[in-house]
């Protein structure tokens, strides 16, 4: 038996917009249960043709991600687009550099009287540890570069090539 589609019928079924969200309480009320009925068929078929069409283009997607590897040496490029130098985005405020704590001698200052109170001199290892047993505070991750950097391009500083330890230039 042929299905009947009434003007009425046409009339719920564009209220109900087969692609969108659902229509109004009211409409629904208006419609009989095989009307309902029909809706809902529609609603269902256009659903199994819309996951259908996502499968097929995941496996595309899938296929074109593999000829991307291959073309990389195995592995893909960021999602985000090219990577970006800098801080993470969302990031907050501004990271400083380079400011010591309020009130605090330079580095400098505090290797200088390190090394006065030693004759022998001190190693790289031997300053910081003894620099932060006095009380220096730093934040750096690396600071025993920062703490060569500071001997390095200090001329009150030099290293004695033999002992390898740093000794106070008398200036």
């Amino acid at each position: 038996m042929a299905m009947v589609w009434g003007r009425d019928f046409l009339k719920h079924l564009t209220i109900f917009n087969l692609g969108g969200s659902m229509a109004k309480a009211s409409a629904l009320r208006d419609l009989t249960v095989s009307e309902l009925e029909r809706v809902l068929t529609a609603k269902k078929s256009k659903l199994e043709d819309l996951v259908t069409k996502r499968d097929k283009l995941r496996v595309e997607l899938n296929h074109l991600d593999d000829q991307i590897r291959g073309l990389a040496g195995g592995s893909l490029p960021d999602d985000d687009g090219p990577r970006r130098r800098g801080r993470p985005k969302g990031a907050k405020g501004r990271k400083r550099r380079g400011e010591r704590v309020k009130g605090q001698d330079s580095l400098k200052v505090w290797v200088t009287n390190e090394l006065a109170k030693s004759k022998k001199g001190l190693t790289i290892d031997e300053l910081i540890s003894n620099v932060q047993a006095a009380g220096y505070r730093t934040t750096s991750d690396k600071f025993k570069n920062v703490m060569y950097q500071c001997l390095f391009h200090n001329e009150s500083f030099q290293r004695d090539s033999e002992s390898k330890r740093w000794i106070l230039v008398a200036s």
